[in-house]
């Protein structure tokens, strides 16, 4: 996974809630630790996000923001598929990559893959990329932001014939 995110990315600037050992990992230019407290830094560049559960909607919230400011140019996050959270729900216009299989953890007393889905999001203006890439982890999806732009530049007779819209008359 991680690979594939410096593969999309260019490199990782930041992982804002890490630890030195994720680290090696990971390889980010910068880390902030729980000691750091990530969510009270500024998030810049390329992000690298895999938030503990108990602050991932805090995290979400902070990295929407930092992107959508303009501060985080390309960062994919790693979460729990589930699709019944708001946070979620929040995190749907962007493109996404449902993992094929679990993730395995890597740590000295983990030694089995994570007991639940997860899925990776990407923010960022690089979709060609990231499907490339992602394709081969998981089912890639554009989000639906992506989606809407590209309906909104069709004629209504193409969003017709590509069943977006419903036949005259209907």
């Amino acid at each position: 996974l991680i690979e594939a995110a410096r593969e999309v990315m260019g490199g990782i600037d930041l992982d804002p809630m890490s630890n030195k050992t994720a680290n090696k990992i990971i390889q980010a230019t910068n880390l902030y630790t729980k000691e750091d407290d990530g969510l009270d830094k500024e998030w810049e560049g390329k992000v690298w996000l895999n938030p503990p559960f108990s602050l991932a909607n805090k995290a979400v919230e902070k990295l929407i923001d930092s992107y959508e400011n303009g501060k985080v140019t390309h960062a994919v996050l790693l979460v729990k598929s589930a699709v019944d959270t708001l946070r979620y729900q929040k995190l749907y216009p962007y493109p996404f990559c449902e993992l094929n299989g679990r993730v395995k953890f890597e740590s000295v007393e983990n030694k089995s893959p994570a007991p639940f889905a997860t899925v990776l999001f990407y923010f960022g203006n690089e979709f060609y990329k990231w499907n490339e890439v992602m394709c081969r982890l998981g089912r890639v999806h554009p989000g639906n932001r992506v989606f809407t732009r590209l309906a909104m530049k069709c004629n209504s007779d193409e969003l017709r014939n590509l069943g977006i819209v419903p036949p005259v008359g209907k």
